[in-house]
């Protein structure tokens, strides 16, 4: 019997050993599963089993390793004396070095693999962390406790959100986003565009080509008659007089053959006529076709049509004619060309041009006055 009671307690002192030699240390903070954003602190906490005896034998370890990014972790060893019970706090711009100088309990941090001494100890990601503690008579290690933690960053450029963090929306078509955390999308400025989502910046629209109005998704091609020679436009240019667009998207009007000339806007090679019969044409449209007095009157933001010009000169426009608007080279003053219409842009009176054509016939061209009003 005696040698049975003293095997029994040799077998019981055995099996307490283990449990003697792993302190009951607990993370209290942050909790099983924690995310937070990039611009939080981080604060990591536990508490011990208060045997105070048993801990001044032993020592700790907190290991953060990423579950975002293959290999990397972060190795921080404590003291004995922050066994019992400890916090550590990692604010968003923590360093290694801040750290280490910060926090006497702390002897040591590794980076795995190794990284500068000023690298962020824990960027944005997904992370497990273990609090480890170790007998350093017996030197074996047991992990006391493991939680997950997530670190957001802000929504990256070509998203957003109401509040710039994730969820985060990409930015839509026509649309850019320039910067981290923003809270809405930007629409593409006029003379760019954006053919796809989730874009950061906007593209110029490139020659032959031209974007009207903001949050363009693609460049509108000139049309025939006009052309566009720069990137990053709004409008296209005329074919100036003596020359001719006959294709869409052009970058550069096409000169009439030598001793011929066109009227301002020629969409082709049959506009380009003999100087002389040129003149001829244009006599008596001078003399039978005189502009009226009153000019065609329009509100400040709104679009002349050739309509209204017409009207005013006494010009029939009924198809088979077509028509169009133009502005004298150099000569905007109030109005803007687009699409051949004019668009008052500013309280004032400008020049404009009614070109008139028929198929087989020379165009015509008129000069009237168009009146912005306030």
């Amino acid at each position: 019997m005696r040698r049975l009671a003293v095997a029994l307690a040799v077998l019981i002192g055995s099996c307490l050993a283990p449990a003697a030699a792993s302190a009951a240390l607990t993370i209290a903070s942050p909790t099983a599963s924690t995310t937070l954003r990039a611009n939080q602190t981080l604060t990591v906490a536990w508490s011990g089993d208060g045997d105070a005896a048993a801990n001044n034998t032993r020592y700790s370890y907190l290991l953060f390793t990423s579950t975002t990014t293959s290999g990397w972790s972060v190795h921080i060893d404590l003291t004995r004396a922050a066994v019992t019970a400890h916090s550590l706090a990692f604010t968003p711009d923590t360093t290694a070095v801040a750290f280490l100088t910060g926090h006497p309990d702390v002897p040591s941090v590794t980076f795995a693999p190794s990284a500068v001494p000023d690298q962020q100890m824990l960027p944005a990601g997904t992370y497990t962390i273990d609090l480890y503690i170790e007998d350093a008579v017996a030197g074996d290690a047991a992990r006391a406790s493991t939680v997950q933690l997530t670190i957001q960053s802000q929504c990256d450029v070509g998203t957003y959100s109401s509040n710039g963090w994730p969820p985060c929306t990409p930015a839509s078509s026509g649309h850019y986003v320039p910067f981290v955390g923003a809270t809405t999308e930007l629409p593409c400025d006029p003379g760019t565009f954006a053919n796809s989502g989730a874009s950061f910046r906007c593209l110029d629209v490139p020659p032959g080509t031209y974007a009207p109005t903001p949050g363009a998704t693609a460049p509108t091609n000139c049309s025939v008659g006009t052309y566009q020679a720069n990137p990053g436009q709004v409008t296209c240019e005329f074919a100036p007089a003596g020359t001719y667009v006959a294709l869409e998207a052009a970058l550069a009007p096409t000169p009439c053959p030598t001793g011929t000339t066109s009227p301002i806007g020629a969409t082709s090679a049959a506009a380009c006529v003999a100087e002389a019969a040129a003149a001829t044409a244009a006599a008596p449209a001078a003399t039978s076709e005189t502009p009226r007095s009153n000019a065609c009157t329009v509100a400040k933001g709104a679009t002349i049509t050739a309509a209204c010009v017409a009207r005013q000169l006494g010009v029939s426009i009924k198809r088979p004619i077509t028509s169009r608007l133009a502005l004298p080279s150099g000569a905007q003053g109030a109005c803007a060309v687009r699409r051949h219409r004019i668009r008052g842009i500013a309280a004032g009176s400008c020049s404009v041009l009614l070109v008139v054509g028929k198929r087989g016939s020379m165009p015509k061209t008129y000069r009237a006055t168009v009146v912005v009003g306030a």
